[in-house]
């Protein structure tokens, strides 16, 4: 799991394109080491929120769909997500009422 993934951080830092879908998270936690990561897929999971990726200041393409999240993300100045250069976001298939 994870635990084991923050074990071998340090050698996780040339990691530009990561996917760890299809896993049954329930959370996303904070690994700073993965900071080069621009491609991230957390599709087809159990997420309900996203946290801890403000560090992924290059991120560019993001998939979160089919998960369980019931409000868009938050993207703002407070942000958890950082979207300077994010090109892409796929929210598909989960369960999102409202773009407030």
């Amino acid at each position: 799991g994870f635990d084991d993934l923050q074990r071998y951080a340090a050698q996780l830092s040339r990691i530009t394109n990561l996917d760890v879908a299809s896993n049954n998270l329930t959370k996303f936690v904070e690994i700073p080491e993965l900071s080069q990561v621009t491609q991230l897929s957390v599709a087809h999971n159990k997420l309900d929120t996203i946290e801890h990726l403000a560090h992924l200041t290059g991120l560019e393409h993001f998939d979160c769909s089919y998960n369980s999240f019931s409000s868009c993300l938050d993207f703002g100045v407070e942000s958890k997500i950082c979207v300077a250069k994010l090109t892409k976001l796929i929210l598909a298939h989960n369960e999102i009422t409202s773009l407030q």
